[in-house]
């Protein structure tokens, strides 16, 4: 029975997509600047992470997808996201600016500079929620964050955290 619930609840969450996003309908690619204010996987607390992403969207697949990086003293990380739309509507339409929000995932890898520390791994969930605007119909420029959690494995397992936000450009095709 849970089963059948959790397939008519994606069911529903595409279908609202489906009728609420509002992106243009062709191939995306982009590239995005980032900082995230993450917990520090290396040191005790938290820290401001510089990065930088490739975007993209394939067309006809309703997921937006990121190939990412982040640079900090002591490691280097690789990562991959792919988010869900629920709601993307304008904002202002006459300037063509919009909202979105949605659900996603991610996968994380990050090696230390030094071979004292272990090299992690971790997925997340995430929680896009950004800005759009379309000055010209193929032209965006965005504007994110997307508050996530996860399971991080090292030498045992953990949780993370990470409040990224990013500013982006993507062309349509």
């Amino acid at each position: 029975m849970k089963k059948l619930v959790l397939v008519l609840v994606l069911a529903a969450i595409i279908a609202a997509g489906s009728v609420f996003a509002d992106h243009p309908r062709g191939f995306g690619i982009g590239v995005q600047a980032s900082g995230s204010f993450a917990q520090d996987k290396f040191n005790d607390g938290a820290a401001l992470i510089p990065g930088a992403a490739l975007t993209f969207k394939f067309a006809g697949i309703p997921i937006f997808w990121a190939i990412n990086s982040e640079f900090s003293e002591k490691h280097t990380g690789w990562g991959m996201s792919g988010d869900f739309y629920i709601f993307d509507v304008p904002l202002i339409a006459r300037i063509n600016l919009h909202w979105y929000f949605g659900a996603g995932f991610g996968a994380h890898l990050w090696f230390p500079k030094d071979n004292e520390d272990p090299m992690l791994f971790a997925f997340s969930g995430r929680i896009p929620i950004g800005l759009s605007w379309y000055p010209v119909r193929l032209f965006e420029v965005n504007l994110q964050t997307a508050p996530q959690v996860g399971v991080l494995f090292d030498n045992g397992i953990g949780f993370f955290w990470e409040v990224p936000i990013n500013l982006g450009v993507r062309f349509w095709l």
